[in-house]
């Protein structure tokens, strides 16, 4: 399988499912990962200023923080995207974001607002719907 195609559908099921906000998909850390068995879930935490976000347009969460409540397959997925092409790339010892970008000089950084937004258009183009 290609590996932003698994990246990809965990950060659609993850705005789909949990209704968060893209900055809070870029925002999210592996240490907010709660693997509860009977409660899986994340925490959005609110961290304007991150000293560990590198990227040159910081993601933000806009609403307070709180915990997110995941499906236990969602949780499985996010857990196989951390343990295969999150850990096989490059860069990624350098920060806890869970969502990386794939290729290029930016491999192994923390995705983009800009990189998310093209994801989430290619998936509203391909079932014909405006998503913004």
């Amino acid at each position: 399988f290609k590996s932003s195609k698994l990246r990809n559908q965990i950060i659609m099921q993850i705005l789909i499912d949990a209704g968060v906000r893209v900055g809070a998909v870029l925002k999210l850390k592996i240490s907010d990962l709660v693997d509860d068995w009977s409660n899986p879930r994340f925490r959005l935490t609110r961290t304007p200023d991150d000293p560990s976000d590198p990227r040159l347009d910081p993601a933000s969460n806009k609403t307070k923080a709180l915990s997110v409540s995941i499906s236990p397959d969602l949780m499985k997925l996010i857990k196989l995207y951390i343990s295969t092409v999150r850990a096989a790339s490059p860069n990624t010892h350098e920060h806890d974001f869970v969502f990386i970008s794939e290729k290029g000089i930016t491999s192994g950084q923390p995705l983009t607002y800009k990189a998310i937004h093209k994801i989430v258009k290619t998936f509203g183009d391909a079932i014909n719907f405006n998503l913004h």
